[in-house]
């Protein structure tokens, strides 16, 4: 539900991006890229990602949606026990465990994911509460219809 109304929002919300700029910033910023061809083409592959991100951005400040280090850090020891549970380790006092989560979180690229996690996860509970949602009965079978979609 909450996919299918941030891809509605994506659709219907138009985003002009700054294309001139952004080839020049592909080109100057990634000593791969060697031509403003290339640039292009990566830009255009990339357009819908980076769309979603301003969407994303914009409904985080809209709705005063903020991540802070308390959230990031109980999320990485969810992480951390969803880990060790899978190697039999249930128990594991909780100061153990936030003591894995503070380590995992010294790694820049953890922090990154674990931060948008939660900031996915919070934006989530923001659409789920402003959503307006018609339920309907359907069958099985219109059910497996619609995740084919």
């Amino acid at each position: 539900f909450v996919n299918k109304v941030l891809e509605d929002v994506s659709e219907k919300t138009e985003v002009k991006l700054p294309e001139a700029f952004l080839v020049k910033w592909l080109l100057f910023s990634n000593p791969n890229i060697t031509s403003e061809e290339q640039a292009k083409e990566i830009l255009e592959a990339e357009k819908s990602i980076i769309k979603n991100q301003i969407i994303e951005g914009k409904l985080f400040q809209d709705y005063d949606v903020k991540v802070e280090y308390a959230d990031v850090l109980s999320q990485a020891e969810v992480l951390v026990n969803n880990q060790l549970a899978m190697y039999g380790i249930h128990n594991l006092p909780q100061e153990e465990v936030q003591k894995y989560a503070v380590e995992m979180l010294k790694q820049e690229e953890q922090v990154r994911q674990v931060s948008q996690e939660v900031a996915m996860n919070k934006l989530k509970e923001v659409i789920l509460e402003k959503a307006k949602k018609n339920e309907t009965k359907i069958s099985h079978d219109e059910f497996l219809a619609l995740l084919q979609k």
